[in-house]
């Protein structure tokens, strides 16, 4: 990497910095509820595992749904494959009005 690369990459890591914030395990629940319960119009989402259990992860979503907030979640193909993931979490959120995409399988 030329001298120019690392000033660019030292400037963004800098001026990013409190702007982005990884959020991991456990603490990805307690942070995510606010932004959720705050929602007035539409949550995008990427979801991918590792999944972390939060069991009232699936009725927070469709408590949002009824409140008329859309849902658009794209899912990674390991999410569908997660035991019990699909049926429990995925599929009653679709049902009840989330607009879902998953990328097709590798061939």
């Amino acid at each position: 990497m030329g001298a120019f690369e690392s000033f660019c990459l030292q400037q963004l890591s800098e001026d990013a910095a409190g702007v982005v914030e990884a959020v991991t395990d456990a603490d990805i629940g307690p942070r995510v509820r606010p932004a959720w319960a705050s929602a007035r119009t539409e949550i995008r989402q990427f979801d991918s595992p590792p999944c972390f259990p939060h069991p009232e992860g699936t009725s927070e979503s469709l408590t949002t749904l009824r409140r008329g907030v859309a849902q658009r979640v794209i899912y990674c193909r390991a999410s569908l494959e997660h035991s019990g993931n699909l049926a429990a979490n995925i599929e009653p959120c679709i049902a009840a009005g989330e607009t879902a995409r998953a990328p097709p399988p590798f061939r």
